[in-house]
């Protein structure tokens, strides 16, 4: 029997940032560092809110659950950094850091940078850069703390801070079917898997929700932003005019299926629009094996289809509940529109 090819150290560990990212709470992005001394690991740490601190997924971090743009107003933002908690937790139970190698699934901020320099951490290996990291990276080369990304050695050129409205490396990396054209972004389930195939080579993570979409409003737009902040690309599959009929009667959709799939391709964080016929998305579910999936604040584990819940499950999928936007409904956005 053929054995399978085993990872290097760098792979191993990050491979396990990975997977520790995915305890993170925190609604906008999921980040984590693995500290490791002699190739072994001596502490773990995932972002999202304080010890005790409602969870910011379920509303714990007025910031991120706002439509504050990403990288402003981090001074409000009450979630800790993955490599601040990896370095917090092993001062909590007493284990020594100095001389030991960080690894993390994104580029240090500024602030984790300086607890990495007085921690005595003489590495830092990366997966994605962070894209407000530059003066975080200078910092980081002063102290002489090696800064390098997964498999590749550091140089001066690659570790400059990108020019002002350059893409990121994570915006370049995020898989995309057309920036112009909404049209391109509706999908077939087989081309939506291909589509899948390709975030999962280059060990991105896919967000899935689904739903009416019809009469789309500003709860919407929020609903799918913050829903989208979870991951690294987002597929929304989307019931199509029968499924609604069967759901919420004759006269509904308002607006036709198609219709509805462009408006939300429109929309910069929807990566993919999938349209279903059936009451359930369980086949969906299971072809594109999402890695986070996402539902309204009314909803919890238990309101979800056992049937749905299980195929979510069987890809291994996160389960993340975002609040609805208060004053925002199509059903009462209707009776307004007839009451007028």
């Amino acid at each position: 029997m053929k054995m399978q090819k085993r990872p290097d150290w760098d792979n191993y560990f990050m491979e396990i940032a990975h997977v520790a990212a995915r305890r993170s709470n925190c609604c906008r992005r999921q980040v984590a560092a693995v500290i490791v001394k002699d190739q072994r690991i001596i502490s773990t740490g995932y972002n999202g809110t304080p010890r005790g601190i409602k969870n910011c997924n379920e509303g714990g971090c007025p910031r991120c659950n706002s439509d504050t743009p990403s990288g402003q107003g981090l001074t409000e933002c009450l979630c800790s950094h993955g490599e601040e908690n990896a370095i917090v937790q092993a001062a909590y139970h007493g284990i020594a850091v100095k001389d030991a190698t960080l690894y993390t699934t994104y580029s240090p901020c500024l602030l984790c940078a300086k607890m990495i320099i007085n921690s005595g951490i003489r590495e830092v290996v990366y997966h994605q850069r962070y894209s407000i990291d530059s003066t975080a990276r200078q910092l980081l080369h002063d102290a002489g703390v090696k800064l390098r990304a997964l498999n590749q050695e550091p140089d001066e050129e690659t570790a400059a801070a990108p020019e002002k409205g350059a893409p990121t490396e994570k915006e370049k990396a995020a898989p995309t079917v057309s920036s112009t054209d909404p049209a391109a972004k509706i999908m077939s389930l087989e081309q939506a898997v291909i589509w899948r195939r390709e975030i999962h080579r280059r060990g991105l993570r896919l967000v899935a929700t689904n739903g009416c979409f019809d009469l789309m409003h500003r709860g919407h737009a929020q609903y799918l932003y913050q829903a989208r902040c979870c991951g690294d690309a987002m597929v929304v599959l989307l019931n199509s005019d029968n499924s609604i009929r069967t759901l919420k009667g004759p006269n509904r959709p308002i607006i036709d299926e198609y219709n509805r799939a462009y408006m939300l391709a429109g929309l910069g964080c929807v990566d993919a629009v999938v349209m279903f016929d059936t009451l359930r998305c369980t086949a969906e579910f299971l072809a594109l094996q999402p890695d986070i999936y996402v539902k309204g604040g009314d909803y919890d584990l238990d309101k979800l289809n056992p049937e749905e819940r299980a195929a979510l499950q069987q890809g291994g999928a996160e389960f993340r509940f975002i609040p609805f936007v208060d004053g925002f409904s199509t059903t009462e956005l209707i009776a307004r529109i007839r009451r007028d």
